[in-house]
């Protein structure tokens, strides 16, 4: 029988890059300047392709960056 209270450390370091990853995507979203298709305003609501485009633009998590950006 498997006990409930065991510390699971990949739970808690899946947890920790997810968070940091959307903490870093927050902080990149005004920087693209994505707009509604007048163009005139600023997109409040992204969907699932300005997110793909705001983590294409973001790139790939550093060892250090999880080190220093946090």
């Amino acid at each position: 029988m498997a006990n409930k209270h065991v510390f699971v450390p990949e739970g808690s370091l899946i947890s920790f890059f997810r968070s940091t990853q959307r903490m870093h995507l927050e902080d990149k979203k005004p920087d693209l300047k994505i707009r509604t298709k007048d163009g005139k305003k600023p997109k409040t609501s992204f969907r699932r392709e300005d997110w793909d485009r705001v983590s294409r633009a973001l790139g790939k998590t550093s060892w250090l960056c999880l080190l220093y950006c946090t």
